[in-house]
């Protein structure tokens, strides 16, 4: 965690909630000033609607958005 430059670094896998979504990955960078994270590794996501994979996803945090690159697969409920 580096305080004064609102980021921080978790690896060696991660399990991150934000709201009705889950997370998982080998690694997460959240950056305060873009209120993002990145998650990296082969991500899972589950929500109430969906469930996704990707090599890389971006979540927004203040929109709710994610962004998902390299090998993407989704499934809507």
């Amino acid at each position: 965690v580096w305080q004064k430059e609102d980021r921080a670094k978790m690896w060696d896998g991660v399990n991150a909630t934000h709201g009705q979504y889950r997370m998982r990955a080998q690694t997460l960078d959240y950056t305060g000033r873009e209120r993002i994270l990145v998650l990296k590794g082969t991500v899972d996501l589950a929500g109430d609607t969906m469930q996704g994979r990707a090599d890389n996803v971006t979540y927004f945090l203040d929109s709710g958005d994610f962004v998902a690159q390299g090998d993407v697969q989704v499934i809507l409920n």
